[in-house]
């Protein structure tokens, strides 16, 4: 009986020390600080250990804090620099910046132990792989294309005005009253982002926006929109088929109107239709015809474990304003990884709107530096 007992007291104190392995670590890391320093900066991993799931995007923002600080003060042993570089990794990874985590677990591979460098090498081999298999589509283009002050949606700035439209074409599903107010909720996501990565750049963004369902057109329900062979066509049909619909002979002269009633800067046009697809823009480059300019988001408003419905809603409007992919263009593999013209991250509050995605949209004036050629129309 003693013995049984004793075996139960075991095994409990293992569930607990394995539910409560993070926080035991960061006790032991603590008691074994040989600096005042080395214990500031133990105390924001273990921070970060607690904020891990419930605040990603923080706590990777306390351990980059925690790594500035292991590399500006005098250098600290190979212990303390492998667990905040490998931490730093793990958030990454979290986020699916595989680029980014890969770079970490390779800087913690350069300080760590044996035992820990194996286990590193096979993280960094494993998600190189996984990177390699994200790039199917890496060569396509070898010159990058910005196209800033051209069409209604001109530069991130000021009052843009956005139209946005619930469509139902030949694939897409019907709009309920539910859908469309989640789809709303994600887009305030999206309007929230672009406001607050303009500001980083110094520009002020207000966003209005004019709601229109065009579900029961029969024309455009025998239509399928999207990316894929024979789909371009249907993409200018059905955009200029919901303008005239409207009331406005073409999408050009739909969007001037808007943007004059609305005394708005900028005019945007989303169109919405509930299918899991690939999301497609077409932008404007050097002019503007009477097709303008206008978004597909193809992407049904479901629960998901990632932010995909804003995540694909900021980055057409992106595309709008003059942005150009980078997941597409050779040489640029590790260029801006966190920009939400590259990788998606699985949280929108992870991405980024680096320098190359401000100066296409107007939001940076200088030309900054890439691995590729940037062509301004």
């Amino acid at each position: 009986m003693v013995g049984q007992l004793a075996c139960g007291v075991l095994v409990a104190a293992a569930l607990v020390a394995a539910n409560h392995f993070d926080e035991l670590r960061g006790w032991l890391e603590l008691r074994a600080a040989s600096s005042p320093a080395e214990r500031k900066v133990l105390e924001k991993a273990g921070e970060c250990d607690r904020m891990r799931h419930q605040d990603p995007v923080g706590a990777l923002a306390l351990v980059d804090s925690a790594v500035r600080q292991l590399e500006a003060d005098p250098p600290m042993h190979d212990r303390l620099a492998t667990r905040l570089y490998t931490l730093k990794g793990d958030l990454h990874w979290d986020l699916y910046q595989y680029v980014d985590a890969v770079a970490s677990w390779e800087r913690a591979e350069a300080r760590a132990s044996p035992s820990e460098h194996v286990a590193l090498e096979n993280r960094v081999f494993q998600t190189q792989r996984h990177i390699e298999k994200m790039n199917p589509e890496r060569n396509q283009h070898s010159v990058y294309l910005a196209a800033p002050n051209v069409g209604p949606a001109a530069i991130l700035t000021g009052e843009i005005v956005v139209a946005y439209v619930f469509v139902q074409d030949q694939g897409g599903g019907a709009w309920s009253l539910r859908d469309r107010s989640l789809a709303l909720t994600s887009w305030g996501a999206a309007e929230a982002w672009l406001a607050a990565r303009a500001r980083q750049y110094g520009a002020g963004v207000h966003f209005t926006r004019r709601l229109f369902v065009v579900d029961r057109n029969p024309t455009v329900r025998r239509l399928r929109v999207g990316w894929g062979r024979g789909s371009w066509n249907n993409d200018a049909r059905v955009a200029r088929l919901v303008a005239q619909q409207l009331g406005a002979p073409n999408v050009l002269a739909f969007l001037d109107h808007l943007r004059h009633t609305a005394r708005a800067d900028q005019a945007v046009l989303v169109l919405h239709i509930q299918r899991d697809d690939r999301s497609v823009a077409w932008k404007c480059i050097a002019s503007c015809g009477p097709d303008g300019e206008f978004a597909y988001v193809l992407e049904p408003v479901t629960p998901k474990g990632w932010d995909d419905v804003s995540y694909a809603q900021a980055h057409e409007t992106l595309h709008l304003f003059g942005a150009d992919d980078l997941y597409n263009l050779r040489g640029a593999g590790s260029y801006a990884p966190r920009d939400i013209m590259h990788y998606p991250s699985r949280l929108l509050s992870a991405s980024t709107l680096e320098a190359i995605t401000a100066f296409a949209t107007g939001l940076r004036r200088d030309r900054p530096a890439a691995p590729f050629r940037i062509v301004k129309r």
